[in-house]
């Protein structure tokens, strides 16, 4: 599966990997220039880049730490690195493979850590990171966009925000993933696409409308969704914007939430992101 944007200055690469997992190929149609984004595994990326064929310089994006999102940082480094099987061009300067990670993960082979509100690039393609965390202490996210076309980008959002719902709070807290999905809500544009890295949507969408019961908007959503999985498609992307109505987890401040859920109306939302957390399978 492949999603192009603003007006085809790049495309998206789906590359399904182990169980549920998710790595991506950002490609930038006009320099040649490519990335991959949380890369569990080798072989399937360097498939699509094959496949792809016209790729000139290459480096890895990693969301974070956990060996499903950063098990192949290995294997790529010593395919790119001096005396590597891949014959392209490496980021100028560069003797091995850049690697991008956020400096407060410990994450396996980086080479270029990056820091909240810090920004780089995939050839003609402006990337801003976003310190989020939560589901580990270090874990980033990567708003992906062109700068004539800012509107029309991506959101790799790794175990942070997922299709219809939230990543664990394995080194954080409900305070932490509220602060994460403000952040998102406020710093992103609601087209953006957002790309997670598993493939929860559908457990997801059905604890959202069992939640939010009158919502038909996200019935009509969970229909759409099986009916992708049972056509073995990916439903990924989503849009922050679908997100702000499907997602309850992105609604903690909504009266309409509240209510439907027996909450009260002057529940905080950090009580109501701890509430759902707890009460999400």
């Amino acid at each position: 599966v492949v999603k192009n944007f603003a007006n085809n200055a790049f495309a998206v690469h789906v590359v399904p990997v182990l169980k549920d997992n998710y790595s991506y190929v950002i490609q930038d149609m006009k320099t040649g220039v490519a990335a991959a984004v949380d890369v569990s595994e080798a072989k399937p990326v360097l498939a699509v880049l094959d496949k792809i064929g016209s790729i000139e310089k290459f480096m890895v994006l990693t969301t974070h730490k956990h060996w499903d999102h950063s098990g192949g940082n290995k294997d790529l480094a010593a395919s790119f690195g001096k005396g590597g099987t891949s014959p392209m061009v490496l980021a100028p300067g560069d003797e091995g493979l850049r690697i991008v990670g956020g400096a407060k993960d410990s994450v396996p082979n980086v080479t270029h850590p990056v820091n909240d509100n810090d920004e780089f690039n995939i050839g003609s393609l402006t990337v801003r990171v976003l310190f989020t965390p939560c589901h580990t202490s270090g874990h980033v996210l990567y708003h992906v966009f062109h700068p004539d076309h800012p509107e029309s980008g991506a959101l790799f959002s790794g175990d942070t925000l997922f299709v219809g719902g939230i990543g664990a709070f394995f080194e954080g807290t409900a305070k932490d993933m509220l602060n994460a999905l403000d952040r998102v809500t406020k710093e992103v544009p609601v087209e953006t696409s957002v790309f997670p890295g598993h493939e929860y949507t559908v457990n997801f969408l059905k604890f959202s409308s069992d939640m939010d019961k009158d919502n038909g908007f996200i019935k009509e959503q969970l229909n759409r969704y099986e009916q992708m999985r049972a056509e073995g498609l990916p439903t990924i992307p989503s849009t922050i914007q679908e997100e702000l109505v499907q997602n309850l987890f992105m609604r903690c401040r909504d009266p309409t939430l509240k209510k439907a859920t027996g909450q009260a109306a002057d529940a905080s939302a950090e009580f109501m992101m701890d509430y759902l957390y707890n009460q999400c399978p």
